[in-house]
Order: C-alpha cells, then structure tokens, then sequence
C-alpha cells in the first residue's frame, strides 16, 4: 500500500492549495462570503488529517482529541458556506448540537472504553449526516437545482455522504484493525477527502464567477432607474419569446402603455419626482404580473410589458389591473399627494402579428387611442385599423 505519510501530505497540501485559491478569489468576490467559509474549512484539513492519519491510536497522546474537536469545527464551517450560498441566514444551533454530541460520542470512545475503530466509525457518521444536511440545504433552494455548478455540488455531497456511510457500515459490524480492508478504507478516505475538498472548492469559486457574471449581465440588461428590462433586453426577450410561441404553436401577447401627463408631473414637481413616479409605476407593475412575464422601460415614461402564454382575454385582465393599480398610487409630494395613471395598449399573436415591431406597432396605435379617448383605460388593437397606422416615434432608451 502507498505510504500513509505520503498520501497525508499530498490531502494536506491539496487543502491548502484550495484555501489559498478560495481565499484570492473572496478577494475578488467580497460580496460571496461562502468562498471565505470553504477557505477557513480547508486550511482547517491539513493538520487535522496529519493528526488523525498518523497519530491516531490506541494509546497516543490526546492530540487526536483536539483534531476531533477540528473535525466538528470544518462541518459547522462548510454548514455556514453552504448556507450562505443559498442566501440563507447561518443558523449555529444544529452544528453545535451536532458537535457536542460527536465529541461526547469520541471522548468517551477515547478515555473511557478505548476504541479506535469505533472513533473511525462514528466520524464517518458525521460526515455521512453533515453531507445529508448539506445536500438538503442545496436541494431546496431552486437557483441551486437550476444551474450546472450547483447540480455537482449536490451530486458531490451526495457520493460523499454515500461513502462515508459504507465506510461506517465496514467498522462497526467487522474487525478490520491491521487489514488490508482497513489500509484500502483509509487510502479511500484521503482520496475521497481530496475530491470532496478540491472539488467542492472548484465549484464555490465557479459559483462565485457565475453569479458576478450574472450580475453584470443583469447591469447590462436593465434600466438603472427602474431596475426592468431596458429596451436592448426587452426586443431580445421578446425576439425569443416570439420564436418560442411559434415553434410551440402559443400565445404571446403585449401591453404598451405610458403615464398620463407625465410631463406635467416634471414641470410641477421637479425630476427627482418624476423619477420616484417612475421607481413606483415599475414596482406596481412588477406586483401585477407572474414571475414569467417580462416587463420593460420603453423609452420616457412609456412601459412595456410581455405576456407569454396569454391570450387577449387573459391579456386585457393584466393591463386593467396594471391600469387599476396605477390608478390607487398615491404619491407624497411636497406639495401634497401626487396620483397617476396610464393608457395601455393591448395586442396579441391572434391579431396576426408577424413580428415583435408588429406587436408594439398594433399596441401602440390602440395607445395612441387610448389617449384620445380620454386617457386612463384600455385599449385593445384591431388590426383592420391598427395594422397599417403608424408607430409613434418613442424617445430612445434614457
């Protein structure tokens, strides 16, 4: 068999290796804290493993002891990791409770009835429940199910817990001491520590890329006052909702609309107004619609909204109780309570829309008709009409 020795330094200086690169790149994530964790778990490794492969039996010193108190330290660290990469709270009580009993479980095993398999056994069990719960906290949050990184973090957790718990399976029902099963078992459980380590490591810092990529995608794509889609990402999703619909044989529907004497608004009450008007006519449309419809500034004060899926009828339902909802804001003012409202335009594949300009030149003709029929309604496009008025000219992108 390779030398215990050897196999404990190449674990060891994998472990720092990846705690050094976890720790860089929290330098250059500081808002993903969970690279810090997985840093500190790491670098916690190598002189725990030095101490529990090498010095660990019966009879040694009580450093093992200390090592074990390591152990349980590096689960509560990888718990508060995992924790914070779904963006939940880290919560101490569970690990310490864990620990507290893992330890009572190894000192007794230690000093009172002397067991050095049944110290084996039972840190395969916590690493066996820690993967469990680890496993658990990744598999409930949907952003981690949803994209590649987090799908192996899950699968690794789970082959970790897996081979712990035969590992435990093995000591505590058959005599290995002094086995070759017991040689194989400990080379396993340094190569299983370095894939775990290295691996899960790996995929931290691809989680921490992957959501800063996200995030500047998202800066690209939105509009930096109202926080929707500015009008570049709004045709690009439209462009791929359309192309969905059509190969799917679906609904699509839109709704353009802009707020009424939103000019006015300006002149009275100055442009920080305006732009709180416009902050709070995106966050009430953005309460109107479902997590799939695509909401976007325009251009001004002019919204669009995408509907995929719906129908007109279904469509209508949306711009009249965007429209309603619009109606009830009520905004303060120095000079007292501002109100709005808007006029919306509907309009839909079944109007024989071929394209996204087609869509937003039918809606926005029935806008324009809202307008003149007095403002503050809606209006649905009928294509014998609005099929060959004239688009508007909309203020570019601001």
């Amino acid at each position: 068999m390779v030398d215990a020795l050897i196999v404990v330094v190449l674990v060891g200086l994998s472990a720092i290796v990846i705690a050094v690169g976890c720790a860089l790149s929290w330098q250059r994530h500081r808002d993903f804290p969970a690279l810090r964790d997985w840093a500190v778990g790491s670098a916690l490794i190598a002189p725990s493993m030095f101490i529990l492969g090498l010095l660990d039996q019966e009879g040694a010193s009580h450093l093992p002891m200390l090592a074990y108190v390591v152990v349980a330290l590096i689960y509560a660290v990888f718990w508060s990791g995992v924790r914070r990469l779904t963006g939940r709270e880290r919560t101490w009580g569970l690990p310490v409770a864990a620990g507290v009993v893992y330890l009572s479980v190894m000192a007794w095993f230690m000093y009172r009835d002397p067991d050095f398999l049944a110290r084996v056994a039972t840190t395969s069990v916590l690493g066996m429940l820690a993967a469990a719960l680890l496993a658990t906290e990744l598999l409930t949050d949907r952003r981690m199910r949803g994209h590649r990184p987090g799908r192996l973090m899950i699968a690794l957790l789970v082959q970790f817990g897996l081979f712990h718990a035969a590992r435990a399976g093995v000591l505590m029902f058959a005599d290995v001491t002094g086995t070759l099963v017991f040689d194989v078992l400990r080379l396993l459980t340094f190569v299983e520590l370095v894939l775990f380590v290295v691996g899960g490591g790996l995929l931290v810092i691809a989680m921490a890329n992957e959501r800063t990529m996200h995030r500047l995608r998202r800066l690209a794509d939105r509009d930096e006052l109202t926080g929707l889609y500015n009008r570049r990402a709004f045709m690009r999703t439209a462009e791929e909702a359309l192309e969905r619909a059509r190969s799917r044989a679906g609904e699509l529907s839109l709704i353009l609309f802009d707020l009424d004497h939103f000019k006015r608004v300006n002149d009275t009450h100055g442009h920080l107004v305006g732009d709180q008007v416009l902050r709070v006519a995106a966050e009430t449309v953005m309460a109107a619609l479902r997590e799939a419809d695509a909401p976007g500034r325009y251009g001004g004060e002019e919204f669009c909204v995408l509907l995929p899926g719906l129908g007109i009828p279904a469509a209508l339902e949306v711009a009249e109780r965007i429209r309603g909802s619009l109606e009830d804001v009520r905004i303060d003012t120095p000079t007292g309570p501002l109100r709005i409202s808007a006029s919306l335009g509907v309009s839909g594949l079944a109007h024989g829309a071929a394209s996204v300009p087609d869509l937003l030149a039918l809606a926005d003709a029935a806008l324009y008709r809202a307008k003149a029929e007095g403002r503050n309604r809606v209006v649905l496009a009928t294509p014998a009409v609005e099929a060959t008025a004239p688009a508007r000219q909309v203020p570019a992108e601001s």
